[in-house]
């Protein structure tokens, strides 16, 4: 008989090592991401936009343990009771996750950062159909929705419950009895189930599209959901290959990891279905409006890459290895998988997240600046030092829309399209950084043939750049993430018994077999 010992995890000092070395990683990435000069301009964004990235990304990955217990729990799943204490571990982290969001929600309201800058801030701005300037029409429609006190109370409220409903799952599921304690976890799961429901759409919604106001998908929240699932996946897997290297997990086995390695699988194909239909949806249609999204990623090497690279890594790399049935059952062809999926569905939420509150333009020369003073001194009467810089912001859908506008007599018509497309810039609200703007789609209105030339006869703006680049500032970062889910997922099961020997189920899930 095996002894009760082999069950017990033990946290080594080796493994929380480990952990802590990629902790103090992820500060030395938050320092540089700070006191890096080309950062320092722009609110700090690089710091700010890995902060939401990796929050939002390990929340999911946090979350998909719950969502993995309730759904088997309300279809009367079985298979899973051997190692359910491993996804109950990993929600353990939405309790960091609540802080974290707590800090943004307060930098928003302080104006400590500019991600949601283009509706947190809406500014006045000039349209050619009208010749006045009014409030961007767009960020106005959606103020009730997308306002400060709606994302105070909204944001953290749901990631709140999310936290909570963690403890629920914890105190009534770790260590059920009878068939009654289990009938009862059912509520508990059904109420998650409908809330989840609700909040990752929202949440998709308030905490990531929201970045540009002006782009919607009817798709994103389901999109989000199947991504970070996947990941989810992919380390419940891995945790459960390290459990079991380490002796605590003996009767699990390959039978159990074909099954994970089946939603693995099968939430990659879900995963690309989304991705491919709100491209498709987008691409026919071809509306302006929706098409920026992607025109303004397209624009810029990394993320023009990172666009066909995922697409390679999240669904070519599963569909070929994993369609095999002994791929499944093979520790190291799983566990390869899983890596490369974690860091690939990484590199996606990186796509959605990191552009908008890291981009900058080029300007014109003092000359061009010179010819526009009179018009930025009504518009932007708090920046009087700052009169020779021009605050560009095109979009395509403005610049397709209104060609004739653009060309007008007046000469100015173009700056009614450059502050139209988002609300104007962050230059307006902190008086810091003029430079500071979303000029992607400065090279959308040279495609689209309105050329160097304008109808004052002065040369359009340089080709934007961007300082959102995947370097060792972004590594670190994550990996800091990386270390404190781990230590805190480790925590939780650390000299806890990992297997419930008076759970019902427990006989039948180990002696699963497939």
């Amino acid at each position: 008989m095996e002894s009760q010992e082999s069950k017990i995890f033990n946290y080594s000092k080796q493994a929380k090592k480990v952990a802590f070395i990629c902790m103090g990683l992820g500060v030395l990435g938050i320092v540089l991401s700070i006191v890096l000069p080309d950062m320092s301009a722009n609110h700090y964004s690089r710091f700010w936009s890995n902060l939401l990235l990796n929050t939002y990304y390990f929340a999911g990955i946090a979350i998909t343990g719950l969502f993995f217990l309730a759904a088997h729990q309300l279809g009367y799943g079985g298979w899973h009771v051997l190692f359910k204490r491993v996804p109950l571990a990993m929600s353990r982290y939405l309790f960091v996750i609540f802080g974290l969001v707590v800090l943004i929600t307060a930098g928003l309201l302080l104006d400590w950062h500019n991600l949601y800058g283009h509706w947190a801030h809406p500014h006045e701005v000039a349209y050619a159909d009208t010749g006045m300037a009014e409030a961007d029409r767009i960020v106005v429609s959606k103020s009730p929705f997308l306002n400060k006190t709606m994302f105070a109370v909204i944001v953290p409220g749901f990631f709140l419950m999310w936290a909570l409903f963690s403890s629920a799952f914890t105190k009534r599921m770790t260590f059920i009895k009878s068939f009654k304690e289990y009938n009862q976890s059912k509520y508990l799961s059904a109420l998650f189930i409908l809330v989840f429901a609700v909040s990752m759409s929202v949440l998709s919604w308030m905490f990531i599209m929201s970045l540009d106001p002006h782009w919607y998908s009817t798709l994103f929240g389901w999109y989000n959901f199947a991504s970070y699932t996947v990941a989810g996946f992919a380390f419940m897997i891995l945790i459960l290959l390290y459990l079991k290297s380490k002796g605590s997990y003996p009767h699990l086995d390959e039978n159990h990891l074909h099954d994970l390695g089946k939603y693995l699988f099968g939430f990659s194909v879900f995963y690309t279905y989304l991705w491919f239909s709100q491209f498709l949806l987008i691409w026919y249609a071809n509306i302006p409006e929706a098409t920026v999204w992607y025109t303004k990623r397209m624009a810029e090497p990394i993320f023009e890459f990172l666009f066909f690279f995922t697409f390679l890594i999240n669904f070519a790399l599963p569909l070929l290895v994993l369609m095999r049935r002994d791929s499944k059952r093979k520790f190291k062809v799983l566990g390869f998988v899983a890596v490369m999926m974690v860091f690939g569905h990484y590199l996606d939420f990186y796509g959605m997240v990191m552009l908008e509150p890291n981009a900058v333009v080029e300007h014109h020369d003092d000359h061009h600046g010179e010819d526009h003073d009179d018009h930025h001194g009504d518009h932007n009467t708090d920046n009087g030092d700052h009169d020779s810089e021009e605050v560009a912001l095109l979009s395509v859908a403005e610049v397709e829309q209104g060609d004739d506008a653009h060309h007008g007599d007046d000469g100015h018509a173009e700056e009614g399209h450059t502050d139209e497309a988002h609300g104007g810039d962050h230059e307006d609200y902190h008086g810091e950084a003029s430079e500071e703007a979303m000029g992607h789609d400065e090279h959308h209105a040279e495609d689209h043939g309105h050329g160097d030339n304008h109808g004052d006869g002065h040369h359009a703006e340089e080709p934007a750049t961007t300082h959102a680049g995947l370097g060792f500032v972004e590594l670190f970062i994550f990996l800091g993430f990386l270390g404190s889910f781990l230590f805190v997922t480790f925590r939780a099961l650390d000299r806890q018994d990992l297997e419930n020997v008076e759970d019902p189920f427990l006989k039948e899930s180990k002696h699963h077999h497939i």
